[in-house]
């Protein structure tokens, strides 16, 4: 049985939420991923066609991220961050290679319309004037 749209757009909110802690690590802005408050009147196509992209970038991309990112304790990763000469270590080396692909896939042109404001804006822009006609009417 195919989901709801408000059950999809919950799904896409909890990955949202748990990948977000690593955009600014990725250089992504904080808010690449938001979504309109009435994302629900978006298209069911166009959110099942974001929900699938952003779990396989779940499942995939960032779960490189953090298999690496499990490999030492926060403390360490941050004591890396702080002091010169770590860019070297080979977990260091693995963890800029996971969030430079995690990074690309997050920021590419080729993501889903759901996740590009422009047209996202462009479809309520045109709601707004078909609701208008229609009351004209």
């Amino acid at each position: 049985m195919s989901k709801s749209k408000d059950e999809m757009l919950k799904i896409i909110h909890a990955i949202e939420a748990d990948i977000k802690p690593i955009f600014a690590e990725a250089k992504i802005k904080d808010n690449h991923l938001e979504l309109p408050e009435n994302a629900n009147e978006l298209p069911a196509t166009m959110i099942r066609a974001g929900l699938k992209w952003l779990e396989e970038i779940h499942t995939k991309e960032y779960a490189a991220v953090k298999t690496v990112k499990r490999l030492l304790p926060d403390e360490i990763w941050k004591r890396y961050e702080q002091w010169e000469g770590f860019s070297d270590h080979q977990e260091v080396v693995l963890l800029k290679e996971k969030m430079v692909l995690f990074r690309k896939v997050v920021v590419s042109r080729n993501r889903p319309d759901l996740f590009k404001k422009g047209i996202v804006n462009e479809f309520f822009k045109k709601k707004s004037k078909d609701t208008k006609k229609g009351a004209k009417s």
